[in-house]
């Protein structure tokens, strides 16, 4: 990939996961993935160390995410390493107040998972841990005055759902990726392309 295609690509994933996510995304985030934290020359690589993560919040973040995208035909979240990129926003780009509100969260999923099923999170059946994440997802976006979950989980899915659609599989797997763009159609249906591009 050239210097040039990620630049472009950073910031149309941007505005595609924007999209996804309802047309918001935190500042944070934004300035993390426009100053290269989803660069493997900058931490994320798969031989990259966890800064904030231990290994059995990094394994939740990766189960989590994994969840929120799933491989299908297509490589999912685990595949495309979204635990690193989201330890290596939380380390670098995320204040110290916002990095315990995502950790105090992941401890939280566990303490959710200990009363719902008497052990932790990732001890549960996938299953149950869809029924844990089902419930957390309601909170965060049906019912969000009735809980302290909303920052937490919504944060984690912006960092999964950014993580996964700025990494090398996210952009050309999932994504249809075209060095050069096709001409100009103001108004595709969407069933004809199947997935969206990313150029």
């Amino acid at each position: 990939m050239t210097g040039s295609w990620k630049a472009i690509d950073r910031r149309e994933a941007l505005r595609r996961t924007g999209l996804l996510l309802g047309g918001a995304l935190s500042a944070t985030t934004i300035a993390g993935v426009l100053a290269g934290a989803g660069s493997p020359a900058l931490g994320w690589g798969a031989e990259a160390k966890n800064r904030v993560l231990t290994p059995e919040q990094a394994e939740l973040v990766s189960t989590v995410a994994e969840h929120i995208i799933p491989a299908t035909d297509t490589p999912g979240a685990r595949a495309a390493g979204v635990e690193r990129f989201i330890d290596t926003m939380l380390a670098e780009y995320y204040p110290a107040a916002e990095r315990q509100r995502f950790l105090g969260g992941l401890a939280d999923l566990d303490d959710r998972a200990h009363t719902a099923y008497g052990k932790q999170f990732l001890r549960s059946t996938p299953a149950q841990q869809r029924t844990l994440l089902d419930a957390l997802d309601h909170e965060t976006f049906v019912t969000p005055a009735r809980s302290h979950a909303p920052a937490f989980f919504r944060m984690f899915k912006e960092l999964t759902v950014v993580g996964y659609y700025t990494s090398q599989i996210g952009a050309t797997r999932e994504l249809k990726y075209s060095r050069v763009p096709g001409r100009f159609q103001g108004c595709v249906p969407f069933k004809t392309i199947g997935r969206a591009w990313s150029v």
